[in-house]
């Protein structure tokens, strides 16, 4: 069939791969490539890259309620409608064009996490289980009726890049398995328990900020979690620098012999100690140690390589 599809972003490529490979016709609408350059290039977007690759027309737009773009909508009779990873909210005089309406990949088991950053923040928060949902789009953001979810474990070494790439094979599936119900007319709508609603808002640069007073645990989850915007960071007064911000790329919990998590034993949390090319750093519970980080402006480098280049000691402090 005709599907008109809303993406942008990495997330949606393999969805598009599948309903190209499937023979459907893609109508891809994306946002205007953004004015940026990166090493003189001009910035352009996973998924306009891969129509490129691929022969697949798309058109930039970037008011999805320009009357001329909605009239060229319903001249094409869609059948139905898709956004993966699009970024913008779609207005009811689009979504309703459609026979069977828009419907969105949810990179989490709505209702939980609805909003712009669901991975991270699943990752963030601890969670064990997550996945994506396909629901049709309504007005309220990321509340419309569910059509079908696919459930994924998260495993204890995930982050953010990993477990999307997980997450969109299993949208593109997904994506398939809900064309196909609707084909056999066996599709049936589930309401959102609006009481078990939260909400994974826009990740903001202080969000990758480290509080040493937080347990390791739960900052070993923000390095993964926050992967690769807004990264996690944290300050070291450098003895001639001053303040230097270091990124912390990698980072593991200091445990002891029987795999438990070891005490700080009386240290100040953010309190470093330096060992035998190792950086651990002590937590509101529990030791961080830092496997990779990047010096502000600099390389990434091991734990060992930064020391042999920065006069980081045993007892230094990090964090503000």
């Amino acid at each position: 069939m005709e599907i008109l599809c809303l993406a942008n972003g990495a997330f949606a490529v393999p969805t598009l791969a599948a309903l190209h490979r499937a023979g459907h016709a893609l109508d891809l609408v994306v946002p205007p490539d953004p004015p940026r350059r990166r090493r003189g290039q001009a910035v352009v977007s996973p998924v306009v890259r891969w129509a490129n690759e691929n022969g697949v027309p798309c058109r930039p737009i970037d008011d999805l309620k320009n009357s001329k773009f909605l009239a060229a909508v319903r001249a094409k009779n869609f059948e139905i409608g898709f956004t993966v990873d699009y970024g913008k909210k779609v207005p009811r005089a689009l979504f309703e064009i459609p026979k069977a309406g828009i419907w969105n990949l949810h990179p989490s088991l709505l209702p939980k996490h609805r909003g712009a950053a669901p991975i991270p923040w699943t990752l963030a928060n601890g969670d064990r289980q997550t996945g994506v949902t396909l629901f049709r789009i309504v007005e309220k953001m990321d509340a419309g009726p569910i059509l079908l979810w696919r459930s994924e474990g998260i495993r204890a070494d995930d982050d953010a890049p990993a477990l999307q790439a997980r997450l969109a094979k299993a949208a593109a599936a997904l994506a398939l398995e809900g064309l196909a119900a609707l084909g056999a007319g066996t599709l049936k709508e589930i309401p959102q328990d609006e009481a078990g609603a939260t909400v994974a808002r826009k990740l903001v640069k202080a969000d990758g900020r480290i509080d040493w007073g937080k347990p390791a645990e739960a900052i070993a989850r923000q390095v993964r979690a926050f992967k690769p915007w807004p990264g996690t960071w944290t300050e070291w007064n450098h003895p001639k620098r001053g303040k230097m911000l270091l990124m912390v790329e990698e980072a593991a919990l200091v445990l002891d012999r029987e795999g438990r998590e070891e005490e700080r034993k009386g240290k100040a949390p953010g309190e470093v100690c330096v060992e035998k090319g190792r950086i651990r750093v002590a937590a509101g519970k529990g030791e961080l140690e830092i496997l990779r980080l990047r010096p502000e402006g600099g390389t990434l480098l091991t734990a060992a390589e930064f020391l042999r280049g920065y006069p980081l000691a045993d007892g230094d402090s990090m964090g503000s």
